[in-house]
């Protein structure tokens, strides 16, 4: 939070939710590597993530920037803080991000805005960094005057580009169509007396593994028929196992732990 937000606007939380998601892709990171060591030794281990570990490193920049300079990162607003133009301009009708801070595209962009000065006055990449404030105010008054497509189509193929996009813009976005990164799924909603179907868009498996093309979700039931199943007695809690921790385990796991398992009574009955 610290480091987000423009240069005079306060800390700011970012819109997803990347600590639950990205602590979770790290906890499913540990499992695959300790399912590969237990398949080449027969060895279990510990999986310990947390959020804050999580978070703490997707802001290795920082702690490397500090470190190196002495210095603490500031809010930079919707700039890169070490290349420029890494930015995000308003256009007549949304906003645009161009990265044009390599040389080999930094020329066309000047090209297309019709600025070949620019090009020549700041060639390298320091020089466009040390002038960033002027340079932001050239190009956004450039983008001010088209839509963000326009922006996008001048520069395709010659310059790295896209528009902002809403929630709506995904769903349309040909691309998230074309790799099925959306799904329509069936879900049930309750209503007084009676049980709805209803569609909803949800996101799709974002790692594409040949062996795992189709993917099937949805809702086969509302959650309270489960919980009427444990309230009938066919789902009980069946028995708690207490085990020593052994010596490998870290110390903040504590000496003794508790495992809950939860059996039906067709399976308490067949054993």
């Amino acid at each position: 939070m610290q480091i987000t937000e423009r240069e005079d606007g306060p800390p700011t939380k970012v819109g997803p939710g990347i600590d639950d998601l990205f602590t979770a892709t790290l906890n499913a990171i540990g499992i695959l590597a300790v399912l590969h060591h237990r398949d080449r030794t027969g060895e279990g281990q510990y999986v310990d993530t947390a959020m804050y570990d999580s978070m703490k490193s997707l802001c290795e920049r920082t702690v490397y920037q500090h470190s190196y300079t002495g210095e603490i990162p500031d809010r930079r607003g919707n700039s890169h803080p070490t290349l420029f133009p890494y930015n995000a301009f308003e256009t007549t009708d949304s906003y645009v991000v161009i990265a044009a801070f390599g040389d080999n595209h930094w020329t066309p962009l000047c090209e297309a805005m019709e600025r070949p000065d620019l090009a020549a006055d700041y060639p390298t990449t320091g020089d466009r960094l040390q002038h960033r404030e002027l340079l932001a105010e050239q190009h956004g008054a450039w983008t001010a005057e088209y839509t963000a497509d326009d922006v996008c189509a001048a520069l395709e193929g010659k310059v790295p580009c896209a528009p902002v996009q809403d929630v709506t813009d995904v769903i349309e976005d040909g691309h998230v169509a074309d790799r099925d990164m959306l799904v329509d799924v069936t879900t049930l909603e309750e209503r007084e007396a009676t049980v709805e179907q209803k569609q909803t868009l949800v996101e799709a498996k974002q790692a594409r593994i040949t062996a795992f093309e189709e993917l099937v979700v949805g809702c086969t039931e509302l959650a309270t028929e489960s919980d009427s199943e444990i309230e009938d007695g066919r789902m009980e809690m069946d028995r708690v196992v207490t085990f020593e921790a052994d010596n490998d385990a870290p110390a903040y796991f504590g000496d003794r732990q508790t495992v809950y398992e939860a059996v039906t009574a067709e399976e308490k009955n067949s054993t």
